[in-house]
């Protein structure tokens, strides 16, 4: 049966149900507490909203009925925030087998398992903890009445790729090894075998659709023989419009870096002519313009960091005590207008400077004459002082956020006039944070939005809520609101990096194929047909006279992307999910009860379409930060998140498929690279053996994801004659040097340097695409 019919069996079925309950409610008397005296105008309307929302639940059902997914495992009854009833039966330890049927197991009553049931797992995680720090408190003061960490520092696990645990009474109830137990529906089946073919797809798309859409089949896998490409022939070929990316040369730096496994310590200005490079506790200043002029390349100016005596503090503070002053990241952005250095440091320190005031210093510095030219330490603009190691760092309007080894993050407020910090300090996560990002269009003048990646495998987002007061000549005073947790998601890997970036940096292109660069991941629009059956069944589907999107249920798609292989002569077959499929539905009917709750309830669809059909809006998409996402890197996995939710989108399982050499090396196998180019749509991620993948950021309709375009060097060559085994990348940066034109840089520890330019030719017809 075509799934319309069945659609509209069930929606007939609806109409029947609602009239059977209208007509019995209205011959019933209202007992409803302290209304028997309201006008039945008032009943009326409580009826209309009891039915309107058992038609939303029945839709869901619906859909997940399509999906080929058991609802028990979605929806359930609930129990309180703590769970559990008074019955001390409930604290034992219970198990369900891993090839039971966990609709059909009775042992354990559904309303004792939380958080597994209807209940918001991301409330529950942000009322669990506590804030560790004096709302309003002037960054430097002593604390008073703080928090006891003994009393804070509970950490709420949930392994969802082992065991899941859900608080049962006082104690927890284990289901192992949950995966995938739902059973296959017959209009699932028939979807997949591509009958029967919607005939609902959109007139916009069909009448505007562009005859190039599919991806060529590049030949098989060869290694290449040169240094700069990784294969000879690169997954861009797939594409007729891809980034161009070409080698440009190999440079040596007069550095040498001793310590591995930090994260990025080489960025470029874009205001200017600079690159800066740590190297231990100094940082290497760099002209790219004497890149094309010599082989050699030498700092035009080198300055140190560390302070002039070291405090026991700071050797308590540092990872590694022997030298706690150690550059553990570096990145340029812009505080209060300005561009500025960031730097964090072992020993805790975050060190920002005005790259202007750089500038001058390298003036200075030229003027002399190189013999005459020496080390010595420049003041920073700002300095901050952690509790401990200190990692990742982020700068927007006067806003610094920084993460340390407490394992928590920290917002500071920095008056320019009167040159105060203010803060305030999250609760503990479960292990140390590598990555933090603001999500910057959703931030405002009282509020922001934080993302952090965690390598106890968490990827929070938090809201920073703060009061900002204005005291006359006495500068200012900040009082800020509790940070609270608004989702958390837990991947089946540690995360390393974290990027924001705004949807409409992504790249419209023609088809699911150009999405993914999968050849067969849409055969006769078969994918297509689904997701649009799931919006209509759903009732969330888009004007197709007004727009070729694809509904709301674009926004639930998730898919594998191919990536390069290096133990396979083809493209990666892993498909490991970043997080379980229970989770991503559950994060699926939170978003549909969002929309619900703000665009439908209480209200009819008032667009009025050419077709003389009713819909909700013209383009349907979900209310809250809306074509906002995040870019995660982990050990050996890539993930496009959306931050509503953090549903994500698209995922790369298994990133080259490198397989270390020796043990030392395994510890370098991690992503913890990454860089975003919006202007090209471009994500760049590499992990520190030496491999660098390019995606571009693509979207067909609604769906967003991302395909790979190309890898590079070939890190058996960078090995060839290093004294160091195979080199350890410390640095991936980039230079604008033209419109969609730009230089990537390369940097590895032994101060071997390449450089590539990335070039996109058709940006500009491009940006003209959009939603016709």
């Amino acid at each position: 049966m075509d799934p319309d019919d069945l659609i509209l069996q069930e929606e007939v079925k609806d109409a029947k149900a609602g009239t059977s309950l209208s007509s019995s409610q209205s011959s019933m008397e209202f007992s409803f507490l302290g209304e028997r005296d309201k006008p039945m105008k008032k009943d009326g309307m409580r009826i209309k909203m009891k039915l309107q929302d058992a038609e939303h639940r029945r839709r869901f059902e619906r859909f997940l009925n399509f999906c080929g997914i058991e609802q028990s495992v979605i929806n359930g009854s609930s129990v309180g925030l703590h769970g559990g009833h008074n019955d001390s039966r409930n604290s034992s330890r219970e198990s369900v087998s891993s090839s039971a049927n966990l609709e059909a197991s009775t042992e354990v009553p559904q309303n004792y398992l939380y958080p597994f049931y209807r209940n918001d797992e991301d409330r529950y995680y942000s009322r669990h903890f506590s804030v560790s720090s004096l709302e309003g408190q002037e960054y430097g003061e002593e604390k008073q009445d703080s928090d006891d960490d003994q009393q804070r520092n509970g950490a709420f696990v949930r392994d969802d790729y082992g065991t899941l645990q859900f608080t049962v009474g006082d104690g927890y109830t284990e289901f192992s090894n949950l995966g995938k137990k739902y059973p296959e529906t017959l209009t699932r089946n028939l979807a997949e075998l591509g009958l029967p073919v919607n005939s609902n797809d959109t007139f916009a798309n069909f009448e505007n659709h562009s005859s190039v859409f599919n991806v060529n089949l590049e030949p098989s896998f060869q290694a290449s023989e040169t240094l700069e490409h990784a294969v000879r022939i690169q997954p861009a070929v797939k594409y007729p419009d891809p980034l161009t990316l070409k080698f440009h040369r190999v440079n040596r730096m007069s550095f040498f870096f001793e310590r591995k496994y930090k994260n990025n310590i080489a960025v470029c200005s874009q205001k200017h002519d600079l690159i800066f490079i740590a190297a231990n506790s100094a940082v290497e200043v760099f002209e790219p313009i004497s890149l094309s002029e010599t082989q050699s390349w030498d700092p035009v100016l080198e300055f140190e960091t560390r302070p002039s005596v070291t405090t026991e503090l700071q050797r308590n503070n540092s990872t590694w005590p022997y030298y706690p002053h150690s550059i553990n990241f570096m990145s340029i952005g812009y505080l209060l207008g300005k561009e500025v250095l960031n730097i964090t440091v072992d020993d805790g320190r975050v060190l920002i400077y005005y790259t202007q005031s750089l500038v001058e210093e390298v003036i200075s510095s030229i003027a002399r004459t190189k013999a005459l030219r020496q080390i010595y330490t420049i003041n920073p603009d700002i300095e901050l002082v952690m509790k401990s190691s200190a990692w990742g760092v982020d700068t927007l309007g006067n806003l610094i956020v920084v993460s340390d080894n407490t394992q928590r993050i920290t917002l500071f407020y920095y008056d320019e006039k009167t040159r105060k910090v203010f803060s305030v300090v999250t609760h503990q996560l479960v292990h140390n944070i590598p990555s933090v990002s603001f999500i910057r269009d959703s931030s405002s003048d009282s509020a922001v939005y934080v993302s952090a990646g965690s390598i106890s495998k968490e990827l929070v987002v938090f809201k920073f809520s703060f009061v900002v007061s204005h005291d006359n000549d006495l500068g200012i005073s900040v009082r800020f609101i509790r940070p609270q947790v608004v989702s958390r998601s837990v991947m089946s890997g540690d995360i390393w990096t974290t990027h924001y970036v705004n949807g409409k940096y992504f790249k419209k292109v023609n088809s699911l194929q150009l999405v993914t660069g999968d050849p067969w991941v849409d055969h006769d629009n078969v994918t297509v047909n689904r997701v649009l059956n799931e919006s209509k069944i759903l009732r969330t589907e888009s004007d197709e006279c007004y727009s070729s999107h694809l509904g709301l249920a674009a926004e639930f798609q998730n898919f594998f992307i191919p990536t390069l292989s290096f133990n396979d002569p083809y493209y990666s077959r892993s498909f490991k999910s970043l997080t379980t499929d229970t989770d991503r539905f559950r994060r699926i009917k939170k978003m549909y009860d969002d929309y619900y709750n703000l665009k439908q309830r209480g209200k009819c669809p008032d667009h009025k379409s050419k077709n003389a059909k009713h819909y909700w809006e013209p383009v349907v998409s979900s209310p809250a930060f809306n074509l906002q996402f995040l870019l995660v890197s982990g050990k050996v996995q890539v993930g496009l998140f959306r931050v509503n939710r953090l549903l994500h989108n698209a995922t790369v399982s298994n990133l080259f498929e490198y397989k270390a050499p020796n043990e030392e090396m395994s510890h370098s196998d991690r992503l913890s690279l990454s860089l975003v180019i919006p202007e090209l749509s471009c994500y760049i991620v590499a992990s520190q053996v030496g491999l660098v993948s390019v995606f571009r950021l693509t979207e067909y309709r609604g769906i967003y994801g991302m395909r790979q375009e190309y890898v590079v060097p070939n890190y058996e060559k960078l090995s060839t004659g290093s004294a160091l085994g195979i080199r350890t990348l410390i640095g991936l940066t980039y230079k604008k040097i033209g419109h969609c034109r730009y230089l990537l840089y390369l940097v590895y520890i032994d101060g071997l340097l390449l450089s590539y330019t990335l070039t996109d030719k058709d940006f500009d017809s491009t940006k003209s695409l959009g939603y016709l």
